[in-house]
């Protein structure tokens, strides 16, 4: 079954070959006859053992029986080696899991005929994948700054009519969500530092449910596992100097008047903007359109919480 975990020894299917039966049985009879024969043969060479000790027949009748039974023993063990040749190749009828993994795509159903180095299963382990992403220069800088192991979250409806390899057991303990999974960076080229738009990143993506299958995933979310004290202000209240491009805020002074303050910022998301400079913790900000309001004027201020 597509998606089925299987473990290294497992067998994952059997396949008949009639002729091989068919010549696997007719090797049995030869070998029955070629033993009967050997047995006679060996009863014979002790008789005229005796025989030619008193004298009673000639030793050339004892050497002619001996060579006989040779011959008997040689053909009864070639018989053999044929039929130990057949089932060598029936036990190749029988496929089983090279290593812990998932059947990842099934060629040939039940039933099927199969051809001589024909594929029919594809099988990957799914509990640890590889990931490529076109990341954009800046904002791999703000993922290196936040460490270097991540949390990635895709859609829900993206994994849905999943086949879940679990049958009756239960989903290995995890504080994730089931769309959740933990990802670290293996390699980037170009390097980090090097001055380029893009780059392009290998990530090592851990699986232990088996729910992501090898597939391209669009629209994910990456997020730092670590829990980081930022400072952030909503989006709403930075601004961008049309001239000069510099983001900035407007805050308050201690008479209460609008005093605009440029500042740096970092990653966005969820509404909000990093202050990386330019700002101080607990300043306010304000978060009214700033189309209606010129620096120096004396405002009131009413608090928001975020």
């Amino acid at each position: 079954m597509k998606s089925q975990r299987v473990e290294e020894g497992e067998v994952l299917a059997t396949m008949t070959n009639t002729d091989i039966l068919a010549q696997t049985a007719s090797a049995e009879a030869d070998i029955e006859a070629a033993r009967a024969q050997f047995i006679n043969a060996e009863q014979t060479v002790n008789r005229y053992q005796y025989l030619v000790e008193h004298n009673a027949i000639s030793r050339q009748e004892y050497d002619s029986a001996v060579a006989q039974r040779d011959a008997a023993r040689a053909q009864m063990e070639s018989r053999m080696a044929k039929r130990d040749l057949m089932l060598s190749e029936q036990s190749k009828m029988t496929i089983t899991a090279p290593r812990g993994a998932n059947i990842i795509q099934v060629y040939r159903e039940s039933g099927r005929y199969v051809r001589a180095g024909e594929p029919i299963f594809m099988l990957s382990d799914l509990h640890n994948l590889t990931g490529r992403s076109v990341v954009p220069h800046v904002l791999f800088q703000q993922l290196l700054s936040v460490g270097d192991r991540f949390i990635m979250e895709i859609q829900p409806h993206r994994l849905t009519n999943k086949a879940y390899p679990f049958g009756e057991t239960s989903l290995p303990k995890t504080t994730l969500k089931l769309n959740q999974f933990y990802m670290s960076i293996v390699s980037v080229v170009p390097d980090p530092d090097a001055d380029t738009d893009f780059h392009e990143v290998t990530w090592h993506v851990e699986n232990p449910t088996g729910i992501l299958e090898p597939t391209y995933y669009d629209s994910v979310r990456i997020m730092s596992k670590n829990t980081i004290r930022k400072l952030a202000v909503p989006d709403k209240a930075v601004h961008k100097d049309a001239k000069t491009g510099n983001d900035y805020v407007y805050t308050l002074s201690d008479e209460s008047r609008l005093v605009r303050r440029e500042i740096t910022c970092g990653i966005e998301g969820d509404g909000l903007t990093e202050i990386v400079s330019g700002l101080s913790e607990g300043e306010p900000v304000v978060v009214a359109d700033p189309s209606v309001y010129t620096e120096g004027m004396k405002v009131g201020a009413k608090e928001y919480e975020f």
